[in-house]
């Protein structure tokens, strides 16, 4: 199961992100139901409340978990503003293809963001779906439409006559589509990659630096910078010495660029918690130190791993969905941030009984 990630689109001008039940994802829904087009042709309410625009972002979850959808919210990088929404869609993903739609609110158009925003979302499905084809519709009269899929490398391919019920009538639907590009021969991949090991004494600095620095990024992990040194060298420490628990790192040129520990929270269940290096992030080191991880939790008895992530760290959720953990919950604004902020939890489960 795939997750919606976070991605960067124009050289860092625009953020593409899952939906969230902040106030500026609700506030966006609020302007595209005032919108002429966008209800009609979308699932965003008609009419405006706070619970229909709940049950909208509700809905973009679950599409994104029964890998019906993936929708992202389009932002500016600058100050996070939501502009729209972009969607890639799977119902026919067994053959190879996959459709997109999106919308921006009033205030975002004309600005060229549909445009990067959909060569963006292109890519990624290309990349992470291995499709063949993504297509979208446009009807014939939406020349802003027509040329946003055009700038992003769409071509037209045919109309389709009475495709699509828009409020209470048939409309005609140009089709575009654009096709995976052809790829050269891949170079043969190095035998050799990241590994992970159990941590030493010798570790424990490396260990800290990485925890400030990841701590200092505000969103990842539970801790918060300021991050006091002394007492996370003190508790490194301790949780070297206790057989309960494992601590194992990974090391790139004298470095500690990842790091996980791993205990058991309850009799049978272990839990664990994960940091990788932000300039060391996709390369790998993530699923070496959950496999030590597992492997330890396994060779104690354990019956099940379990782990708490946030909402919002896609990357880290794929990573546990590839290695067999499952969603079994949401913790609502259960963890009080430095700010003020309540921030939920997603709870994930791996059973090891007969996993092999």
């Amino acid at each position: 199961m795939r997750r919606v990630p976070e991605m960067i689109a124009v050289a860092g001008e625009l953020v593409l992100r899952p939906w969230s039940m902040s106030s500026a994802d609700l506030d966006l829904v609020r302007e595209a139901s005032d919108d002429d087009t966008i209800p009609l042709i979308t699932t965003v309410p008609s009419m405006y409340t706070e619970e229909a625009a709940t049950e909208f972002v509700e809905r973009q979850w679950e599409r994104s978990v029964s890998e019906s959808g993936y929708p992202f919210v389009i932002a500016r990088a600058t100050d996070g503003k939501p502009l729209g929404s972009i969607g890639v869609w799977t119902k026919d993903l067994g053959e190879g293809r996959a459709s997109v739609g999106y919308w921006l609110v009033r205030s975002a158009r004309g600005q060229g963001v549909a445009a990067h925003a959909l060569r963006a979302v292109a890519d990624w499905a290309f990349e992470q779906l291995a499709v063949a084809r993504v297509q979208l519709y446009v009807e014939p009269w939406n020349t802003a439409s027509i040329r946003t899929a055009e700038r992003a490398g769409f071509r037209r391919e045919g109309l389709l006559r009475g495709w699509r019920q828009v409020g209470e009538s048939r409309r005609d639907m140009f089709v575009y589509a654009r096709l995976a590009p052809s790829r050269p021969s891949a170079r043969p991949r190095s035998l050799t990659g990241p590994t992970a090991r159990v941590a030493e004494e010798a570790d424990v600095d490396g260990i800290v630096q990485l925890r400030v620095a990841v701590a200092a990024e505000g969103k990842w992990i539970g801790a918060e910078a300021p991050l006091d040194e002394e007492d996370a060298a003190r508790q490194i420490r301790a949780n070297l010495g206790d057989e309960k628990r494992g601590v194992f790192v990974t090391e790139i040129d004298g470095c500690v660029v990842g790091t996980a520990t791993v205990y058991f929270g309850t009799p049978g269940v272990t839990a664990f918690g994960m940091m990788v290096a932000a300039d060391r992030r996709g390369r790998g080191i993530g699923p070496v130190l959950l496999e030590q991880v597992i492997s330890w939790s396994r060779d104690r008895g354990a019956h099940k791993v379990s782990l708490q992530v946030w909402p919002h760290n896609q990357r880290a959720m794929t990573l546990y969905d590839r290695a067999g953990f499952e969603v079994e919950g949401v913790l609502r604004g259960h963890y009080r941030r430095r700010s003020g902020e309540l921030w939920d939890a997603v709870l994930m489960g791996l059973p090891l009984d007969g996993v092999g």
